[in-house]
């Protein structure tokens, strides 16, 4: 089938690669084989970003061309959001739709997603505030801003430590020689999608993993900060995955493509809250990021392995208000 696409990225006609790498060999020699566990997909592949040369960004490009055309428009109606203007090809717009989806309730996967029922009770309050299932084990509380702020226990793994911030869980995955990163991301996806829990890592690594999980599904994706990030996330493990990204690239807080992960105190102009809101066009009077500012090649070719809202989550657009 032939995706139209944005004049920004290119019209192909292909089969949709599989997101593991067939031809991958463990530490023994032994060839790795697709397992029942890993994601399989049968949808067109996104399209591939290709920057204009020369030239600017395509953020940067849309914002020098004149007054911003309005992305979306939200009307109150019943308490119905009524979505309008979206272009189903602009990744930006792909982040958008999965943000305003999630609101008021975590949309439900077209496929089954094992992670689902954990972050639907935990994603819009605070009573199902313990983690603990399997490798995922914290808890959370209401913080600055009635946000959740993730506790972990040193009893847990062992007692092996990883601070819960992004460069330091980047650090532990860096150490681990028995894993490539490609590895780690099919595995952390694995636990995601179809609750398969890793095996062979160590303690240190396995907390790391857990508590990415944890951040990236459960506590960005919050309804008091910015729901519908989790699948943004999982953009960015499946760019690792298929060794067109790193774990620094995605996830470091200075310029990470993932913006959630990016904070003044690891060296970032603006923190991940204040460059997300930016780009779903809903910033904090306190706010000063404009979209042109906190985007890049790395955020479009992350956003651009969003599936569509068929593809990925419920494709009823029809959803109640809600602030995050």
């Amino acid at each position: 089938m032939q995706r139209k696409t944005a004049d920004n990225f290119r019209t192909e006609t292909r089969l949709a690669p599989p997101v593991y790498r067939p031809q991958q060999f463990s530490n023994s020699g032994v060839q790795r084989k697709p397992a029942n566990h890993f994601r399989t997909e049968t949808r067109p592949a996104p399209p591939v970003y290709r920057p204009q040369q020369p030239g600017l960004p395509v953020a940067q490009r849309k914002a020098d061309a004149g007054a911003p055309k309005p992305i979306i428009n939200v009307a109150m109606r019943n308490s119905v959001v009524q979505r309008m203007d979206m272009d189903d090809d602009d990744p930006v717009d792909r982040l958008i739709r999965s943000h305003n989806r999630n609101l008021g309730e975590k949309s439900e996967p077209v496929k089954e997603r094992s992670i689902f029922d954990l972050q639907q009770s935990s994603s819009y309050g605070f009573d199902n505030n313990v983690i603990d299932e399997d490798i995922l084990k914290g808890s959370f509380r209401k913080g600055w801003g009635s946000q959740p702020f993730l506790s972990l226990s040193k009893d847990d793994f062992g007692g092996a430590v990883v601070k819960s911030d992004y460069d330091s869980i980047i650090a532990v995955f860096k150490k681990d020689k028995k894993h490539s990163e490609p590895v780690i991301a099919e595995d952390i996806l694995a636990r995601i999608d179809h609750g398969t829990v890793p095996k062979g890592y160590s303690d240190e690594t396995l907390r790391a993993m857990s508590t990415l999980i944890q951040l990236t599904q459960v506590i960005e994706s919050h309804s008091s900060r910015v729901p519908g990030v989790d699948k943004y996330a999982r953009a960015s493990l499946t760019r690792i995955l298929n060794a067109e990204s790193t774990f620094h690239a995605e996830f470091n807080r200075k310029n990470g493509n993932y913006l959630p992960a990016r904070a003044k105190s690891g060296g970032s102009k603006f923190g991940g809250q204040e460059a997300i809101l930016a780009v779903v066009g809903k910033p904090k009077k306190s706010h000063k990021a404009k979209r042109k500012d906190v985007m890049s090649p790395g955020v479009l070719a992350t956003l651009a392995e969003m599936s569509d809202s068929s593809g990925d989550e419920d494709s009823d657009e029809d959803m109640s208000d809600g602030e995050p």
